[in-house]
């Protein structure tokens, strides 16, 4: 790269540039799958996405319209988050200043687009100056610009149903319960930003718009580490649902000598040994009788773990899945998915209770696959919907 770090309009051989427009999601995918150094190599990469100064050369000068001030601003703010994640602080520091300028919109501007009716383009840009304020520790400015955002989004029902998959709403969710902690840190406050700077929250139908989400969320992970990985009275739903499935591979073995791989097809070894998990179930004593670890195979232990195991096989296999979690009542928890106009609701923690009772005839597995055809069919009618 170094012959290259001129100006961004100086010609980058094209093989040179797909890695370089690679990078950030490359560099995601590999976080992801736990492989760190791969992704520090890929980081390395993606922060000369932007080789220039504030702006285009061509522009300076002049003021630039809004599409190219986005052009400018995307690619800034990619080349920060991978800077930011290399350990290059200073350099990630001027990218996030120019980005967060060049993601300004004008009086006028919202005028317009308020005006025509275009919302759209609001909320595709607002949310992406308060992701740059905030990591610049501009907290009261990153907190208004998302509270900003935030009504537009309000004022606009297609970004509450059929674009609501997209990733610039769902980075604003994350940003703006940060930035709210940030500056009010209430119990609540933090309970929110715990929740939101899980993977989960930026779950996506749409996997591009998820990749994209989880190259901005992996990078507030790594600068929030004790929001990141709370202590266990901290964990959301999400994050106590992973531990019940933790629980479910690491027990069964020994409770009915069933072996999971958390893959669709180790549902059909649950079914297969329905006869010795509902023996296990009526032996198994009330939650209340039972005290520490040992909780983990009594009735209720054993409906958690049936449940979050088949919840997390699901939300793996369909893209976009998220608990609700009902701190009422463990079997009206779901798994939800916006699908457009309407929503798909699995309720993982019911039907394992109704199958350790004997109450239901199907399988985790026929479950699955209803699950999956209802998925199919309503995001394709979501998909023709948009």
């Amino acid at each position: 790269m170094r012959p290259y770090l001129g100006e961004q309009e100086l010609a980058v051989p094209k093989a040179l540039q797909s890695i370089i427009n690679a990078a950030p999601g490359a560099g995601t995918a590999a976080e992801y799958m736990g492989k760190p150094s791969l992704s520090l190599a890929w980081y390395s990469v993606g922060q000369y996405a932007w080789r220039g100064q504030a702006q285009f050369r061509r522009v300076l000068g002049t003021t630039p319209d809004v599409g190219v001030r986005e052009a400018a601003g995307s690619q800034q703010l990619r080349a920060a988050i991978c800077a930011d994640r290399a350990g290059n602080k200073a350099r990630a520091a001027q990218l996030y200043e120019w980005a967060a300028a060049n993601y300004i919109l004008t009086t006028d501007e919202l005028g317009f687009f308020r005006d025509t009716k275009q919302l759209q383009v609001i909320w595709e840009r607002l949310p992406y100056r308060a992701y740059a304020l905030g990591c610049l520790d501009r907290r009261d400015e990153a907190l208004s610009v998302a509270e900003e955002c935030q009504r537009w989004v309000e004022n606009d029902h297609r970004a509450q149903t059929t674009e609501s998959y997209q990733a610039p709403l769902k980075i604003l969710s994350v940003v703006l319960a940060l930035a709210r902690y940030r500056a009010h840190p209430t119990e609540e406050d933090q309970r929110k930003a715990v929740e939101m700077l899980n993977p989960q929250s930026v779950a996506s139908r749409s996997h591009g718009d998820h990749l994209h989400s989880l190259f901005h969320l992996f990078n507030l992970r790594a600068r929030y580490p004790e929001l990141a990985n709370p202590a266990s009275e901290h964990l959301p739903f999400v994050g106590r649902a992973k531990q019940g499935e933790e629980a479910c591979r690491r027990l069964m073995p020994a409770l009915a000598q069933i072996s999971l791989d958390a893959s669709i097809e180790s549902l059909m070894h649950l079914d297969q040994r329905a006869k010795q998990l509902r023996r296990v179930y009526k032996a198994a004593p009330e939650a209340e009788e039972v005290e520490g670890p040992a909780a983990l195979v009594s009735k209720k232990g054993l409906i958690f773990m049936l449940g979050s195991y088949f919840g997390e096989v699901v939300r793996k296999e369909l893209a976009g899945g998220q608990w609700k979690a009902d701190d009422r009542n463990l079997l009206a928890s779901t798994l939800d998915w916006e699908m457009g106009e309407i929503e798909l609701h699995l309720w993982p923690f019911n039907h394992a209770f109704e199958y350790l009772t004997g109450k239901t005839k199907k399988t985790f597995h026929q479950l699955w696959q209803e699950t999956e055809q209802s998925y199919l069919h309503l995001g394709l009618a979501a998909k023709h919907a948009e």
